[in-house]
This record gives structure tokens, C-alpha cells and sequence, in this order.
């Protein structure tokens, strides 16, 4: 499958904040929907994904509260203090993602209602940047399936 913005939507479905399909953008770590009001995680109340995960590396309540777009910026230059094996860091996650989908009615429906592979890659210019984050697709492909 190649990775480019003119397949989004109809080969794959690329979490992105600037994907090309609804279900795309809900699903970037920066987006929280609408229709839910926080991310409930085993360290408690996150604003988004973004902030979550950056918290677990950094463990500065601000980011408890900061928008996807503020957290990433919040974390940038500075070093993590904290480091975890990623398979404790995998299951964060992958307990806050799932929270995300199963509790907001959209993105819930968006996803039971899709077919395509998720992927996950950013855009600069004319450059597409695979991050590597096969894991994060795993996730979600694992909680459209026990959705269904």
C-alpha cells in the first residue's frame, strides 16, 4: 500500500490531524471528539491522547489539560524524566485509545462502520514521514474488531 495523502480514504485511513477522512483526524492523538469530555486513563483525567502520553514521559500536570496542539509544543526541547519499558507504556495507551473510542458515540460509529487499514504518517510539503507507529494502527484495528 503506498503512503500518500491522494490514497487516504480510499486505500487506507491515515490518523493524522490533517487526514483526509473524518475517522482519520478523530483517531490522531492530538484530537479529542467533541462528545467526550475527557480521557480516562489509570492515571487519571487527560484532555487528549497527546497530553497523556507526554505526561507519562514527563509527569507535569499541566498537561493534564493542555490541547493536543499545546502539549506537543509544551514537550518540545525538553528531555523525559522519566522513561518506562514500552510494553508498560504500550498498555497506557493502549487503555487510553481504547477509552477514546468505546466512550465517544462518533468516533465509536465511525470506526464499527469502517473497513480500511489505519496507517499512520505525517505531510511535509511534498515528503510523506513514516513515524513508525504500526503499534499505535495495531490498537485501533484491535478495537474495530472487538467491536464488531
Amino acid at each position: 500500500m503506498e503512503l500518500h495523502p491522494r490514497y487516504d480514504g480510499k486505500t487506507h485511513i491515515n490518523m493524522y490531524t490533517r487526514g483526509q477522512t473524518d475517522l482519520g483526524r478523530l483517531l490522531s492523538n492530538i484530537i479529542t471528539p467533541d462528545d467526550l469530555p475527557v480521557i480516562e486513563t489509570p492515571h487519571g483525567k487527560f484532555a487528549t491522547i497527546e497530553g497523556y502520553w507526554h505526561w507519562l514521559g514527563h509527569r507535569d500536570e499541566r498537561l493534564r489539560t493542555l490541547s493536543g496542539w499545546d502539549a506537543k509544543a509544551w514537550v518540545r526541547g525538553r528531555k523525559r524524566p522519566y522513561n518506562m519499558p514500552f510494553s508498560e507504556f504500550y498498555d497506557f495507551m493502549k487503555q487510553a485509545i481504547t477509552y477514546k473510542i468505546t466512550h465517544s458515540p462518533t468516533l465509536r460509529t465511525l470506526l464499527k462502520d469502517s473497513t480500511l487499514p489505519f496507517t499512520n504518517y505525517y505531510v511535509s510539503g511534498n515528503r510523506v514521514i513514516d513515524p513508525g507507529a504500526d503499534w499505535l494502527c495495531q490498537i485501533v484495528e484491535d478495537v474495530r474488531d472487538s467491536l464488531r
